[in-house]
């Protein structure tokens, strides 16, 4: 049984992760997804090539799915393992318009 405030939630999550994210700040970092390492954790690789640890907030556990391959923009943590926290998956559109603006 889905709640009320269960479904309200989860559209309110939608909204933030799929919306137009092509402003992207200094300090994120765009990374693609290559492992799900279980508890929220996945292993990610960075633009410069590193791999790293991202995490998945709160508010979008248990409602979405994300899978290897999915390109995301990550907010930095300050921790020594974890080193981002998904803020948004890029969508085919969204990569197109970053690469023609030159930040891919």
């Amino acid at each position: 049984m889905i709640l009320p405030s269960s479904v309200s939630k989860r559209k309110k999550a939608e909204k933030e992760l799929f919306k137009n994210t092509c402003i992207i700040e200094s300090d994120e970092i765009i990374c693609k997804l290559t492992k799900s390492c279980g508890n929220y954790l996945f292993t990610a690789v960075t633009e410069q090539e590193e791999e790293v640890f991202v995490s998945i907030p709160e508010r979008f556990r248990n409602a979405f799915y994300f899978s290897r391959g999915d390109f995301v923009i990550c907010s930095p943590l300050d921790n020594k393992k974890v080193k981002g926290e998904i803020r948004a998956v890029l969508q085919k559109d969204d990569i197109k318009i970053l690469i023609s603006k030159s930040r891919w």
